[in-house]
């Protein structure tokens, strides 16, 4: 008999009554061989738990060993999502289904945080018992941030209760006690958040805002990120905006009218930080004091992105910005320069050739900014701001243009995986809406393309290892590039410890990945 026909033989089948729901079995394979050791030729094997329907997505509760997973299915086309399922809490040592809540996810979401669970639903936030789901506490508040560590999360007020719409407050998750209250606007919904150290945020709505999250002082700089627009076209679908970045959730704008996004990343450098917005451009010190600031042609602002470079800073206002979700002209593109010290500006040219002409993507290349338009790639001197070239590709036999590829795109070249950026640095490549990836040489001319299907996708590394996806498989490389194993997994597998965990259909799978080294299962 082969490995896979003694697993089956050998099922455990666990079965408990949730919540006045149907029993839930889960079948438990101890064996499932999903992959094989290159170097020793012994199979790979995986702890496989088969669940009753698709299983979405999953989170990993590492101090209880438990699992939460998203149970939804698709449309029947496959192209979809089904607004309804429900998620399961499976505790994987006991081998047992704590409990299952049904889920409408349009309207509401559950997830877990080291040891505390949460569902929002109806601009309220109940936190979870992790073995009965018995409400615990609840606050009229939808949560937008959790410091896992800190036991801390924020959010705003319910907008029809009595306070502030614009009040954000830090929750005490042990028990849903507010700890403190704190005025930051989010009229134009939040760009960003990012961790400054272990108690302190920064968060970019409507300005630059420095938050300690134990009693939510810090300092504020207010700006327009934002602005009215009721004549502005519509070119897309954005990304959605990029906030909570430990949580995957954001807080949106407070205003149906209100274009978001006009504003750009924050840098810094050892004493200063520095901020594109709506109206300025402008230099902080780490305390929230401004050291200059520089007014902005607030008529063509959009969603910008700054760098420095030696003694001088650089504005690249892309030309598009986001109503909700979705991608607006907005404003006209343009490059800018300016003194570091002074703020003073070196140039301001406009780099559009028309209203639509947005910049999708750019690049640093010495003294050279590339910029890549939908159906052009342009070099301008970074010195002068003056174009140097720019060719025109057909959207017909190129497809649109829209990004550099990045060193997590690898190839295979004679028996070796390499990041394809790195295997020539002379060479531009760039990413087309056709599935293309064109090879450019330094003149910006192509001289190849590649297939995407062609490509891997760099998604984790583990010790000395690397994973590269490739549709539903993945493969192992050693540090050298070496192919040393291979896998039945995909690239939304999530690494804990020395153990990968990966969806297909109705299975979870758990791989210990010692088998990788040791060749043994």
């Amino acid at each position: 008999m082969t490995t896979n026909q003694l697993a089956l033989i050998a099922l455990l089948v666990l079965s408990i009554k949730v919540n006045s729901q149907k029993n839930i079995t889960v079948y438990t394979n101890d064996k499932k061989e999903i992959g094989t050791n290159l170097i020793s030729h012994v199979p790979i094997l995986a702890t496989e738990y088969v669940f009753p329907e698709r299983v979405n997505d999953f989170q990993m509760d590492t101090l209880s060993n438990h699992i939460a997973l998203e149970i939804r299915g698709l449309s029947n086309n496959g192209k979809w999502l089904k607004n309804k399922g429900y998620t399961l809490r499976y505790d994987a040592v006991k081998q047992k289904v704590l409990w299952s809540e049904k889920v409408n996810y349009q309207l509401e979401n559950i997830e877990q945080f080291e040891g505390i669970t949460l569902r929002t639903k109806g601009g309220k936030t109940f936190c979870i018992d992790n073995d009965t789901a018995e409400e615990l506490w609840e606050v009229r508040n939808s949560i937008l941030f959790v410091d896992q560590t800190k036991k801390i999360a924020l959010g705003y007020r319910l907008a029809t209760s009595n306070k502030d719409s614009e009040i954000l407050e830090g929750i005490d998750l042990r028990n849903g006690n507010v700890v403190w209250e704190r005025f930051i606007t989010r009229e134009y919904g939040w760009n960003d958040i990012y961790r400054i150290d272990e108690s302190n945020l920064m968060i970019v709505a409507g300005g630059i805002h420095t938050l300690n999250i134990n009693d939510g002082t810090g300092w504020d700089y207010y700006t327009k990120t934002g602005k009215k627009d009721y004549t502005s076209s519509t070119i897309g679908t954005g990304l959605g905006i990029v906030a909570g970045l430990l949580t995957g959730t954001y807080a949106a704008s407070t205003g149906h009218d209100l274009v978001r996004d006009v504003s750009s990343n924050v840098i810094e450098d050892s004493l200063n930080l520095y901020f594109a917005s709506n109206e300025h451009f402008t230099k902080l010190d780490k305390k929230g004091s401004i050291k200059w600031q520089i007014k902005l042609p607030d008529d063509k602002t959009s969603k910008s992105q700054i760098f420095k470079k030696e003694e001088e800073l650089f504005v690249v206002n892309k030309g598009y910005a986001y109503l909700g979700y979705r991608k607006l002209d907005v404003g006209t593109p343009f490059v800018a320069c300016f003194d570091r010290e002074t703020g003073g500006q070196k140039y301001l040219i406009e780099v559009g050739e028309k209203k639509d002409d947005n910049i999708n993507a750019m690049d640093i290349d010495g003294n050279n900014l590339i910029l890549i338009f939908p159906n052009r790639i342009s070099k301008f001197d970074l010195e002068s701001g003056q174009l140097i070239e720019s060719i025109s590709f057909s959207e017909v036999a190129f497809g649109g243009l829209n990004n550099f590829i990045g060193e997590h795109v690898y190839i295979e070249k004679n028996s070796r995986y390499t990041s394809l950026p790195k295997t020539d640095l002379t060479k531009y490549y760039v990413l087309t809406n056709k599935h293309k990836i064109l090879v450019l040489d330094s003149e910006l001319k192509p001289e190849n393309e590649i297939d995407t299907n062609d490509v891997y996708l760099y998604y984790l590394k583990w010790n000395d290892y690397n994973f590269l996806s490739k549709e539903n498989g993945t493969i192992i490389i050693d540090g050298e590039g070496q192919k040393i194993a291979k896998i039945t997994v995909n690239k939304n597998s999530k690494l804990i410890g020395s153990k990968l965990y990966s969806v297909s259909d109705k299975s979870l799978f758990v791989i210990d990945l010692n088998q990788i080294i040791d060749g043994k299962p």
